[in-house]
């Protein structure tokens, strides 16, 4: 995917991670998404991920884990949001802040949250 200075197309970086698990055929994959600001449209990244969620077998094939990047309220809240209370099939979310945090226990978060 090529960067876009005007939007933040995370649904669009999700399927495309998505897409390449299957293509593969990994039996499991964690996407890191580090982040500083709200995706261009938040909707969209709740459906892919209620999508995703609905057709992988068990909540651990595919993981998503944000490493939020900042301190932007309103980033948190919609993080905690896809953590917390998507009402997907599964919970495929993970949410850490990246000052916080070193990558194996973030990896590790993802794989079983």
């Amino acid at each position: 995917m090529q960067a876009n200075e005007s939007a933040t197309q995370t649904h669009l970086l999700i399927q495309q991670a998505y897409d390449d698990h299957k293509k593969e055929g990994h039996a499991q994959t964690v996407l890191f998404i580090a982040t500083d600001g709200a995706p261009s449209d938040k909707d969209a990244v709740r459906g892919i991920i209620r999508k995703i969620a609905s057709e992988i077998k068990d909540e651990h094939e595919f993981a998503i884990s944000f490493l939020q990047v900042g301190n932007d309220a309103g980033i948190a809240q919609f993080l905690a949001e896809l953590d917390d209370n998507l009402n997907a099939k599964y919970d495929i979310v993970d949410v850490k802040r990246l000052d916080q945090v070193n990558f194996l226990e973030a990896f590790d978060g993802a794989l079983h949250d």
